[in-house]
């Protein structure tokens, strides 16, 4: 049974300020809620709410499929802009 893909409150607000740095964000919703392109660094990142994170969902047959593709892309979870925009920062500082 398909479920609906909520957006959770903070991914406008991380969207918007990885933009504002200059990085590339995909919304793609499922396997994973972002595609960034810090650079020219790739990564992945599941946004949850904060105070909902503890509610760790069991990945599914087809995000196995998405880490055996995406391998070299890093995959992250955020709660906040800050920890996006802290995130971003490795990322860009390690290339």
């Amino acid at each position: 049974m398909r479920r609906t893909h909520r957006t959770d409150l903070s991914q406008p607000d991380i969207v918007k300020a990885l933009r504002a740095v200059g990085d590339y964000v995909a919304i793609i919703g499922r396997p994973v809620d972002l595609l960034v392109r810090s650079g020219t660094r790739y990564w992945t990142a599941e946004i949850k709410t904060p105070g909902k994170e503890a509610k760790r969902e069991q990945p599914t047959q087809t995000m196995h499929n998405w880490d055996a593709v995406t391998h070299s892309a890093p995959h992250f979870k955020l709660l906040t802009v800050e920890e996006a925009i802290a995130t971003r920062n490795r990322i860009v500082e390690g290339a």
